[in-house]
């Protein structure tokens, strides 16, 4: 039997939201502290991480050393409690940068041999795959156009999977959503890996990260399992828990028996919505607000934590105008003044004015995703993928420190590319009103 502790999207660095950005830095190394404690614990064999390691943009070089240690101590404590020699394998996030630069370099050294980054595709030259005795494990860092990359992927993962013994595990590290499989964002589809795609593969379990919220264990079929950690502490404020860590056990006819053990968080996040579905004042609004700040402060001081709350308020407003944000900051720090474990407060407005139904009907409105289809209507989508991707490498390897944007000789490229598309777009369509309009003379 072996065990394998199985982690993701830790983000040691992340500072969002930045008005309380050193907090939560604290929170997510709190976060990975745990879920190394959650591994010593569990005496694993192994350890796999499906990728975001760290929060490329805002990391700082003690992040790196601290998340050295944190490893050191792992693979030592283990080795201590058990007599057991730690493998640690992990592939590159889209947070952790790009294949010619990754961030993930910082924690690689010659002396620390149990800790691997793996990195397989043959079409850059990589081969990153790990085997021992009891399991092989392939690892596909991030792509942002992974669909079509994948696919081409699959008869050089199935070489190396074919040619192994077969009473070896054999694992699968992504970090890319993987299409139909557990609560995908909305998402174009060359990011997403087709779900046909992985079941074609000589497998058995496929982990996945990219997904912050962790999902149950999914059979597929064909003896193929889906595992889906999630974070370890709330990414993005929206997120749900519970965050943790996967521990499963493999035995030797590769049946599997699994547990999620979830962190307990240094701050507690909520979300609250209050919602009306009949209008209702500013100030009805405001008053229902305030008692749900009122009754988390009361939650944190009793648990003695700090939090962080976020309210939605949706509705209709009896009001004809309506101003831009229904609580002043001064008002939203005096309450936090007054409450000192409550650390920020998110209010995000979804109200709308009573007006007229004429005045609904005057104009249309148009979501970002309806002008974005329209823009974008009979371009290839092949050809939209290559530029995004690329514009994201380019990102990664030139943007600005300071900025992150891109200098104009290198944005110029891109310019130019996205020109051409168009260009030959508005080609397309003239030469479709010529050709309607030759048929149409033909037919008078």
């Amino acid at each position: 039997m072996v065990r394998i502790g199985i982690l993701s999207d830790t983000h040691v660095g992340r500072d969002i939201p930045k008005i309380v950005g050193e907090a939560r830095r604290k929170a997510f190394r709190h976060a990975f502290r745990e879920a190394v404690n959650i591994l010593i614990n569990s005496d694993v064999d192994l350890v796999l991480h499906a990728g975001d390691l760290f929060e490329k943009k805002s990391m700082r070089s003690e992040d790196a050393v601290f998340v050295k240690d944190e490893f050191y101590r792992l693979v030592k404590n283990v080795k201590e409690r058990s007599v057991k020699d730690v493998n640690i394998l992990i592939i590159r996030g889209n947070h952790d940068g790009t294949f010619l630069n990754s961030v993930l370099d910082y924690v690689t050294h010659p002396l620390a041999d149990y800790f691997r980054v793996l990195e397989f595709d043959k079409e850059t030259g990589l081969e990153g795959y790990y085997i021992d005795s009891n399991v092989a494990v392939i690892g596909v860092g991030y792509y942002p156009h992974i669909r079509s990359r994948f696919k081409n992927m699959l008869d050089d993962i199935n070489s190396v999977f074919s040619s192994l013994e077969s009473d070896l595990t054999r694992i699968l590290l992504i970090h890319n959503y993987i299409e139909s499989i557990s609560n995908v964002p909305p998402s174009p589809q060359h990011t997403l890996i087709d779900l046909d795609d992985v079941m074609k593969l000589n497998l058995d379990i496929v982990v996945a990260g990219h997904y912050h919220e962790r999902d149950n264990i999914i059979n597929v079929g064909r003896g193929i399992k889906i595992i889906i950690p999630g974070a370890t502490e709330a990414i993005d404020l929206d997120e749900k828990g519970p965050f943790g860590v996967y521990i499963i056990d493999v035995d030797e006819e590769k049946n599997l028996d699994s547990r999620f053990i979830p962190i307990k968080p240094l701050q507690k996040i909520e979300i609250v919505k209050i919602y009306s579905e009949k209008p209702q004042s500013i100030e009805w609004y405001k008053k229902r607000a305030v008692e749900e700040i009122l009754r988390f402060a009361a939650k944190l001081y009793e648990e003695r934590i700090q939090g962080i709350l976020k309210i939605k308020l949706q509705g209709t407003l009896l009001e004809e105008k309506y101003v831009s944000k229904i609580f002043h900051e001064n008002e939203l720090e005096k309450i936090m003044k007054e409450n000192p474990l409550l650390l920020f407060i998110d209010i995000e407005e979804n109200l709308k004015s009573i007006v007229s139904p004429a005045e609904y009907t005057a104009f249309k409105r148009f979501s970002r995703e309806e002008l974005i289809r329209s823009v974008f209507k009979d371009v290839e989508e092949e050809s939209v993928a290559e530029i995004v991707e690329e514009t994201t490498v380019a990102l990664e390897e030139k943007g600005s420190e300071r900025t992150g944007l891109l200098k104009d000789s290198d944005r110029s490229i891109f310019v130019d590319k996205w020109v051409k598309i168009f260009l030959e777009k508005a080609e397309k369509i003239m030469e479709a009103e010529r050709l309607k309009g030759e048929k149409n003379d033909r037919r008078s």
